[in-house]
């Protein structure tokens, strides 16, 4: 027989689950992973830092414009960063000059975002260089990601990139996979359903309404071999530290959100139940509303995500810009690309790469989820609503850790209050 004073403890640690549970729930939403992230989400800035000593000369200020895609139609998400090494640079900013193999000033390198991946330069090159241009707008931008960002815009829940090994006996069996098994998800699964809760709590609503929420997935087939896509590949690789081993295999990324990629599916790895899986979180009620705690990486590519969402662009019928330095090749779109946009972001970076945080796990959704065939409508959004800003995203994480932290007290509180009264009857 179970004691008063074991009893009475127990009951204090359900109501403190309880309480925790609680605090877990609040901080969810019942808006899908790729609709939150599409919405909300915004893309790392990767950096151009641009190395000189004193002063750009006229001619050099005027190339430099070239390599600024912070607004426009090509805008994306990179900043410029000018750093005069004359002005006491980071040590760490030498030693990546000193490693390339060409070290000539004014030079740019391009770096990716500061908590992500390793220190090293997706490119290097000299800012007066045209051909060094047209090579950095390649890495930028690209056929393939113009076409992701269309489709995403247009309400896909996410692009699925299959990157070829070379070898067709591996490739086609891995993509016929992938497209019968997409098909199959997208008329197997459901959307989950719309917490109640969150029609009163405006962080967990869908923002555009007049974009369609729904399970829609689609794919893109590439080769390891395009000159176009080099840069987009050289990115995909360093996304995980191993995969560059793995390179004679097929992968396939999930991309959702504004351009975020989530984990490699490898060789063996691509199968049913993993792709299941990965789908299954994309369309799944978002658990953790902190981007930087859930798992992917976010790409760089050329998008204005926030004014193309704001405006609420009709994607099926936009004249994409043409691709920068890349005018000699020819690009055939397919039937089903004829979607899109192009654009940008804000973030706040550093100088100094920082050290990746361990991510946080992410429970995965409910399988047997249902959507109502018509869920209640959210307030209307006021179409001058300002974007969230990151300070604004982190002093909503500070108050929800404060409130998170003054619960977890009181519950704390009550276990020791009640163990001290029951040790007392007790006596």
């Amino acid at each position: 027989m179970t004691s008063p004073i074991r009893f009475g403890i127990y009951s204090l640690l359900v109501a403190g689950v309880v309480c925790l549970a609680v605090v877990t729930v609040a901080n969810a939403c019942s808006v899908p992973v790729f609709r939150y992230a599409l919405e909300r989400w915004q893309p790392d800035l990767f950096q151009a830092l641009v190395l000189y000593k004193g002063e750009l000369n006229e001619e050099q200020k005027k190339s430099l414009e070239a390599f600024d895609r912070s607004e426009g139609k090509n805008m994306a998400n990179l900043e410029l960063v000018m750093v005069d090494l004359d002005d006491s640079p980071p040590p760490e900013l030498l030693t990546l000059l000193e490693q390339q193999q060409e070290t000539s000033l004014p030079r740019i390198l391009l770096m990716p975002p500061p908590f992500k991946g390793a220190a090293e330069p997706l490119w290097s090159g000299a800012l007066g260089d045209k051909a060094a241009l047209a090579t950095f707008n390649n890495i930028v931008d690209s056929p393939v990601r113009r076409k992701v960002v269309k489709r995403l815009l247009a309400g896909d829940s996410a692009v699925w990139l299959c990157i070829e090994s070379g070898d067709k006996k591996l490739d086609d069996p891995a993509f016929e996979l992938l497209e019968k098994q997409l098909k199959k998800l997208q008329k197997e699964m459901k959307l989950p359903e719309q917490d109640p809760k969150d029609l009163e709590d405006p962080a967990s609503q869908v923002r555009f309404e007049k974009l369609p929420v729904h399970i829609a997935f689609s794919s893109i087939r590439v080769s390891r071999s395009d000159p176009l896509e080099k840069g987009l590949i050289s990115q995909l690789m360093r996304t995980e530290d191993d995969l560059l081993e793995e390179s004679g295999k097929p992968m396939i990324f999930p991309v959702f959100g504004r351009g975020r990629a989530l984990w490699a599916y490898i060789g063996a790895g691509i199968n049913e139940d993993n792709l299941a899986e990965a789908a299954q979180f994309l369309i799944g009620p978002c658990s953790c509303e902190i981007k930087n705690q859930n798992p992917g990486s976010d790409l760089l590519l050329a998008a204005d995500w926030e004014g193309s969402l704001e405006g609420l662009i009709e994607t099926k019928n936009i004249e994409l810009p043409p691709l920068s330095g890349l005018e000699g090749f020819s690009v055939e779109p397919s039937e089903d690309d004829e979607q899109g946009s192009a654009g940008g972001t804000t973030a706040k970076v550093t100088l100094v790469p920082k050290p990746t945080e361990p991510a946080a796990e992410v429970p995965s959704p409910a399988a047997d989820v249902k959507v109502p065939e018509k869920a209640a409508e959210p307030p209307p959004v006021p179409s001058e609503k300002e974007p969230v800003t990151a300070e604004e995203g982190e002093e909503e994480v500070s108050s929800s850790l404060t409130r998170n932290m003054l619960i977890l007290g009181v519950v704390v509180f009550a276990l020791l209050a009640g163990m001290t009264v029951l040790m007392r009857k007790k006596q």
